[in-house]
């Protein structure tokens, strides 16, 4: 279980990303209400929003600390880039060292070394979460490669592509269904958000929750 602070509906969030349906959902729920299961990539979501806010300009006063904790946190990651940046040059430096270990040099240098199985373009990666960036980043190397830094939610990552290969006609099949039943299971549950808010429409409920003591 999960809580955001406010957010607004173009804002990526941690652990998440950017990601318009979820935004989009966010933004349809009443307070109190709770949606219908999302599938965001790999993982499945149900979300309940507890509060919300109208757009408004803020005085300086209400935003203070929000500008202080935002120059800072710039600042940490052009930081951030800027290491992860000289770290890769010396990388590549000592990978040309005979007997050279890109886990032991990465971990020398104090770095926290991650490793995943095959991915896909739709996976949610560990510890990085939803990133377009970070996945069209790691297609695009070749076997060895390694990335320059790429921003994800807590700093910068290097990527190192340790393998690589094609579906066999087998598991497209498959995939190509699965993909299928997705796109059908979306449509259901659509379907039947519109059928709840029929219902309720020509219900037409009158709350009494006040008079009751």
């Amino acid at each position: 279980l999960n809580q955001t602070g406010f957010f607004s509906s173009d804002e990526p969030l941690k652990d998440i990303g950017s990601s318009k349906e979820f935004s989009t959902t966010s933004f349809n729920l009443k307070e109190g209400e709770i949606s219908q299961i999302l599938k965001i990539r790999d993982s499945y979501y149900i979300l309940k929003l507890i509060s919300n806010r109208k757009p408004h300009i803020p005085t300086i006063e209400e935003v203070s600390d929000q500008i202080k904790d935002t120059l800072v946190n710039e600042r940490a990651f052009l930081l951030a880039k800027e290491s992860c940046a000289s770290s890769l040059l010396k990388i590549k430096e000592m990978l040309k060292e005979p007997g050279s270990n890109f886990r032991d040099i990465t971990t020398s240098l104090g770095f926290e070394v991650n490793s995943s199985d095959y991915i896909t373009s739709n996976s949610v990666i560990p510890k990085v979460g939803i990133s377009e960036e970070f996945l069209d980043t790691a297609f695009s190397l070749e076997r060895g490669a390694i990335s320059e830094p790429v921003k994800i939610a807590p700093g910068y990552a290097l990527i190192r592509l340790i393998d690589k290969k094609r579906p066999d006609e087998e598991t497209f099949i498959k995939e190509k269904d699965k993909f299928s039943e997705e796109i059908i299971y979306k449509k259901k549950l659509s379907r039947l958000k519109e059928w709840e808010e029929e219902l309720l429409k020509k219900a037409n409920l009158e709350s009494n929750l006040e008079n009751v003591k």
